[in-house]
């Protein structure tokens, strides 16, 4: 039979369909061969997470788990290699306290904080880190870190520091590794890596060796 008026040189009937099969059927194919490697590289990560964590040794590997390895990477924090820093050994509220505390400025303070102070309502004194004991004072402790050290810290009046496991009356000289407790709750160690490890080998509070 010849064709009839309107036909053209196209695909025969029933090849458009099989085109679109065949292109849906690629389509699949790579969307899958991506998503398998989406998950080799989140197991990846995860391995390696489980790797710096405690333990690793003795972890089992099992099918990545998004919420598993959020809480892990979560754990595996690094420190600031250009800044000093303060490393929370005892806090308060596990829920609420953080591992790190960065000095953004020269001079960092430790408070309470609040809206506003006790006389005439004027605004509360600056708070670089907020520690939400009961003890702690609005403005409790004061830390000034130059571009040289060693850095200097100051209690404020009838604030309860120590340094060192010795109870703070007036400024002193804060070197990297000295432990600053503050309060009956808080404890942290300075760090300073801009010193390059030119500080004391040997924290002063550790005990002396024997002989």
């Amino acid at each position: 039979a010849s064709p009839g008026p309107g036909s053209g040189s196209g695909p025969p009937a029933g090849t458009g369909g099989k085109e679109r099969s065949e292109n849906l059927s690629l389509r699949r194919s790579v969307s899958e061969l991506s998503l398998q490697g989406r998950r080799r590289r989140q197991q990846e990560r995860r391995q390696q997470a489980l790797s710096m964590a405690p333990g690793a040794a003795d972890a089992q590997i099992g099918p990545a788990d998004p919420g598993d390895f959020d809480q892990l990477t979560q754990c595996l924090i690094q420190a600031p290699s250009n800044r000093p820093y303060f490393l929370l050994l005892q806090g308060y509220q596990d829920a609420q306290d953080f591992v790190v505390y960065v000095m953004t400025r020269e001079q960092h303070v430790f408070g309470r904080g609040g809206n506003s102070s006790a006389r005439g309502g004027s605004p509360a004194p600056y708070v670089d880190t907020f520690l939400n004991a009961p003890d702690i004072l609005p403005r409790h402790c004061t830390v000034r870190a130059g571009p040289e050290p060693p850095a200097m810290v100051r209690p404020s009046r009838g604030a309860p520091v120590t340094h060192n496991g010795c109870l703070l009356l007036r400024e002193a000289e804060l070197h990297p590794g000295d432990l600053l407790g503050l309060g009956e709750h808080f404890l942290f160690m300075y760090k300073d890596p801009r010193t390059g490890g030119s500080g004391p080998a040997r924290p002063s509070w550790l005990p002396a060796r024997p002989g």
